[in-house]
């Protein structure tokens, strides 16, 4: 979300519940932090426990909060307000959903810089899934054409 060069709009917080899958640890990672860890410390078990708890946390307080409206201790909006603030337990990990507008010019540098040998895996799989979504829908076949021929590598 830090590449600046589309218009996104995202899930709200606060006007739905959020959901409560998160991204694991990748392999490679998860290899990486168990070369670090102590015999009683599991830093993968660890990292999903508390990702886990707090998704537990968000939900059964929600759910309290919607009994609450239901029956009416509390108002609707006092429902959101609260709904709103307790999302901040979430781990960041949490999945979301994005949507974006992007011109040509942006999306063909968007694609040059996140799919690279040198970045992140998981953004490589966002540049692919994008430019695969792009060329199926068929829109713009001869700017893609134009953009592989000059060196746009894909």
């Amino acid at each position: 979300m830090t590449h600046r060069i589309q218009s996104a709009n995202g899930m709200s917080g606060r006007y739905r519940t959020m959901p409560d899958d998160f991204y694991t640890i990748p392999e490679d990672v998860a290899d990486v932090l168990r070369k670090t860890d102590v015999e009683d410390m599991d830093s993968v078990d660890g990292y999903n426990d508390i990702c886990s708890f707090a998704n537990f946390w968000y939900g059964a307080v929600v759910e309290r909060l919607k009994s609450a409206k239901n029956n009416g201790v509390i108002t609707p909006d006092e429902f959101k307000r609260a709904r709103e603030i307790a999302r901040g337990a979430l781990p960041q990990a949490n999945m979301t959903e994005r949507t974006a507008t992007i011109n040509l010019r942006s999306f063909a540098n968007f694609i040059k810089q996140r799919h690279d040998a040198h970045v992140a895996p998981e953004m490589q799989v966002i540049a692919q899934k994008m430019l695969a979504e792009v060329e199926a829908c068929g829109k713009i076949p001869i700017a893609l054409e134009v953009l592989k021929a000059n060196g746009w590598q894909v």
